[in-house]
């Protein structure tokens, strides 16, 4: 009797598991014929915002970057500040929800990695992605032109730099509340 049970059990657990790796896998979404990026004409039909100056890829809009539109309620600008560009915006174009995401997608850069350095509220509400950030520790400087690959204010906020690896072992040996960190380039390049 314990050996059919032990023989049922093993052709039990052998077919769930066939049954787990053969189940249908979802279908994969379809790709948008405009890449994910609705054109400026697309978005005129929608509730939108106007862009103030023009919005790159990974920059966290805020409200300053966005102006009703003449006509037509746009959205809640809760639902677009804070978040990231998604696709580059133009001045002047039409910003709905579907431009903007939670979280940037970071590119990887070769010979690269990010690294984060803490920013005062001043430093935060001026600097955005595709800036260009300049630390130094006393009169030392460290890195000479950080590139600024994106700012999270999520809890606190923070510069992401895309460093190499000798600037990076320099900030980590560095003595954080020492930093100096001057503003070369607000964003946008």
């Amino acid at each position: 009797m314990r050996r059919a049970a032990a023989i049922l059990w093993v052709l039990l657990v052998a077919g769930g598991g066939w049954r787990i790796a053969h189940r249908p896998k979802p279908p994969a979404p379809a790709p948008s014929p405009t890449g994910g990026c609705l054109s400026a004409q697309q978005k005129k039909a929608m509730p939108h915002w106007t862009a103030v100056r023009a919005i790159p890829l990974n920059w966290r809009v805020r409200a300053r970057d966005l102006a009703a539109p003449g006509q037509g309620q746009p959205p809640d600008s809760a639902k677009l500040a804070g978040k990231y560009a998604s696709c580059p915006i133009l001045a002047g174009d039409p910003v709905v929800e579907n431009d903007v995401v939670d979280l940037p997608a970071i590119p990887v850069v070769a010979g690269k990695s990010l690294f984060p350095v803490p920013l005062t509220t001043n430093e935060s509400e001026s600097l955005n992605a595709g800036g260009v950030v300049t630390l130094s520790e006393g009169s030392r400087e460290l890195v000479g032109a950080g590139d600024v690959a994106w700012v999270d204010c999520r809890n606190g906020c923070l510069a992401w730099l895309q460093l190499g690896p000798a600037e990076r072992q320099l900030l980590e040996s560095a003595d954080p509340p020492k930093l100096t960190l001057v503003v070369r380039q607000t964003g946008g390049k």
